[in-house]
């Protein structure tokens, strides 16, 4: 095959969840014509990412570090996209970024992007600033102190991974997840911040997966050049309480330039409608791209083939 029929812009393919059936899972996606990057989170998952790609023809990797592995944090289900459901989804342990280890990573001709890396400020230390610390949602464990040394941390981490992706010319992967702090807000300051200190020799590149921010806060990051990118999210049937976020984040789907958005699963989390409750996979990308077009008012065909080139154009190092 030449060409795909979409592109899952941001899959965990290399994550634990598919320890057992990778194979099958990656075999179901190329059946339709789907092809993927896989994204690594800390530094084994990005090796095992970069593993995936070197095996598979269809499979490009992204290496970086999320900004949850900051410290040992519990994820539960529900918060995974699992609604309804208890227990804990994923452990992580903390680690530092260790720009050597990711700058041989992206040597790797299957390497395409940095990421993904950013900020996340749903996670709040449950003791002051002394690490080391375990994350929490229990807002009252924290202290301000606590929840402004992880901000602080974690912007330093996402300015470090920021200079690399310049200094190796790869575009970047950007997660933003608000907390008691706008983290958009934040990861827009850092991104004009940094592009705009280092002037002509940068050029912003990159995406916003996942985006769940709003219209305003979108057409800021379009604005510094970056692209925006949608999951099964945009398929979920809100609740009464949740439809003005969900028609929010319809209406950036509906305002994007066709040739500056992006499809993807974030799998194993996040599983689109009509397989809302089961394990997310690539092939389920397809239901993203349905919806994008059906909120747009335009063709499948449409959507499918603005999507492939967007990709394609971003990441410049994909082949097909």
């Amino acid at each position: 095959m030449s060409s795909p029929l979409l592109i899952d812009a941001h899959s965990h393919i290399c994550f634990n969840a598919y320890k057992d059936d990778a194979v099958e899972v990656i075999a179901r996606a190329e059946s339709e014509g789907i092809w993927q990057i896989a994204v690594g989170s800390q530094i084994d998952t990005s090796q095992r990412a970069v593993a995936y790609a070197e095996r598979y023809e269809h499979i490009w990797a992204a290496v970086g570090l999320h900004p949850i592995h900051l410290a040992d944090a519990h994820v539960d289900l529900e918060e995974v996209g699992e609604e309804g459901k208890e227990g804990v989804a994923f452990r992580t342990r903390a680690e530092v970024f260790d720009v050597e280890a990711y700058r041989e990573l992206t040597q790797h001709p299957k390497v395409v992007g940095i990421g993904e890396c950013g900020l996340d400020f749903s996670r709040i230390p449950t003791t002051d600033a002394t690490p080391p610390f375990a994350y929490s949602h229990e807002l009252e464990n924290s202290s301000e102190q606590g929840r402004a040394f992880v901000r602080g941390r974690q912007e330093e981490m996402f300015r470090q991974q920021i200079a690399l992706a310049q200094e190796v010319d790869l575009p970047l992967i950007i997660h933003v997840r608000d907390g008691m702090t706008n983290a958009h807000d934040a990861a827009i300051r850092v991104l004009e911040e940094t592009y705009g200190a280092w002037g002509d020799r940068a050029k912003p590149r990159g995406l916003i997966h996942c985006y769940t921010g709003t219209w305003d806060q979108a057409q800021r990051y379009l604005a510094l050049g970056f692209n925006i990118s949608f999951t099964g999210i945009i398929t979920f049937t809100p609740t009464k309480k949740q439809l003005p976020i969900a028609e929010e984040l319809w209406r950036t789907v509906r305002g994007v330039p066709l040739d500056r958005f992006h499809v993807e699963t974030d799998c194993p989390y996040l599983t689109p409608e009509p397989h809302r409750g089961k394990r997310n996979e690539p092939a389920y990308v397809r239901h993203v791209a349905e919806k994008v077009a059906q909120l747009r008012g335009c063709s499948f065909k449409e959507v499918a083939g603005a999507s492939v080139a967007n990709t394609f154009r971003l990441f410049r190092k994909m082949t097909h």
